[in-house]
């Protein structure tokens, strides 16, 4: 039979079985058309129908396990087909499975239904339809097979990305996780910003923010031509040149909240990501510190102390998060946000952790989006479970 042939056959069958509430046996009660053969009654027996396991939750999978024995002293072709009801009464139609089975021999075929994000929490119906050609088959049905429950963590998830139209919510499930780390942490490790981060752009945005911050605290101190010298200065290492009032401020609360207000701004203004722009405030703030204390140029100490190492250590963490939040929930959840065809943006959704040496401990019931970072290529299994 052809490939939509069987298709056909399989629709209609299922269709007409599902669309009724009596179990048909799966008798033939005369001879096999053109053979003169007289088959043994009932052809075959479901001995055995489970789903396994009763519980799950988003990114597991569920086993429906059926055991069918062939009565007949012939091989004979068994189909299988799966439908699956959620508690709302939407269906979804798996995929058939087939089965050779010798004469007088038993077997149990399994088909599988992966929970995926946006599931409805509560109780699911299963309906199998089992039949052998050209007899009509039997359909099983097991009301509350298995409950999805559906976390808050999952729940918090969905929410966050609703946000965006062009996001999308993957869930992976500690043992994909297991078996593919590797190559997902080689994959997570190559960012597109690790080269697009252009270092003279970004020190000169921190200059300006630096002279303007200046402009704001001092204006009552210094003239503005001073002030965009005291910032050259700093930004070049001339410190024998900036007089101790313009030192004073930069240790003050003042300028680091103006600072980093600029900075925001600026950074966000030639195009660098908003979870990146914040990363960089932080470094940026603190590369001043160190800058005057070492009596560094500012320029040279804010690549070294905040780009480089920025994207490096946030993918570390990002890593870290990763692993105890499946450890912990058994999945992990990403949200993809895709900016282009060729770009896309890596966060993940993690609890927020106290850390106690090597200790973690989750904190109560808030997720958190944590940004990983942008590339241009991702790891075969994001792009399966986007539909790519």
């Amino acid at each position: 039979m052809s490939r939509s042939v069987l298709h056909f056959v399989l629709s209609i069958l299922t269709l007409t079985l599902l669309c009724s509430s009596l179990l048909v046996p799966a008798i033939y009660a005369g001879e096999v058309p053109g053979s003169g053969e007289v088959t043994v009654k009932p052809v075959f027996q479901i001995e055995a129908f489970d789903a396994l396991p009763k519980e799950v939750g988003v990114g597991e999978e569920v086993s429906l396990l059926l055991t069918i024995k062939n009565n007949d002293d012939k091989v004979r072709t068994f189909y299988a087909i799966a439908n699956i009801k959620d508690p709302n009464g939407k269906e979804e139609t798996l995929s058939h499975v087939t089965k050779d089975l010798k004469p007088k021999e038993k077997s149990t075929l399994t088909l599988y239904w992966f929970v995926k994000e946006g599931a409805t929490s509560g109780y699911y119906s299963v309906s199998i339809v089992v039949w052998t050609e050209p007899y009509k088959g039997e359909i099983v049905e097991k009301p509350n097979a298995f409950k999805v429950i559906v976390s808050l963590y999952d729940q918090q998830s969905q929410a966050i990305k609703n946000r965006w139209e062009n996001a999308y919510l993957i869930s992976i499930s500690k043992e994909e996780l297991e078996e593919n780390r590797q190559d997902i942490v080689e994959s997570l490790k190559k960012p597109v910003e690790s080269t697009a981060i252009k270092e003279t752009l970004l020190s000169e945005v921190f200059r300006i923010s630096v002279e303007e911050t200046l402009s704001e605290i001092l204006k009552e101190v210094f003239p503005k031509d001073v002030i965009i010298k005291i910032a050259i200065d700093i930004a070049d290492g001339n410190y024998e040149k900036i007089p101790l009032d313009a030192l004073k401020a930069f240790l003050t609360e003042g300028f680091k909240e103006i600072l980093e207000f600029k900075l925001i701004v600026y950074l966000i203004g030639v195009g660098v990501p908003p979870p990146l722009a914040a990363a960089l405030v932080i470094g940026g703030v603190r590369a001043v510190n160190i800058a005057i204390k070492l009596e560094k140029p500012l320029k040279d100490v804010f690549v070294y102390y905040a780009i480089y190492p920025l994207i490096e250590s946030r993918i570390t963490f990002g890593i870290q998060f990763m692993d105890y939040t499946a450890i912990k929930l058994n999945h992990v959840n990403f949200i993809i946000i895709k900016k282009s065809s060729n770009e896309f943006e890596v966060n993940l959704i993690s609890y927020e952790y106290n850390f106690d040496g090597n200790n973690v401990d989750k904190m109560a019931g808030k997720a958190i989006l944590y940004y990983i970072g942008t590339y241009d290529r991702l790891h075969q299994i994001f792009l399966k479970k986007m539909g790519g």
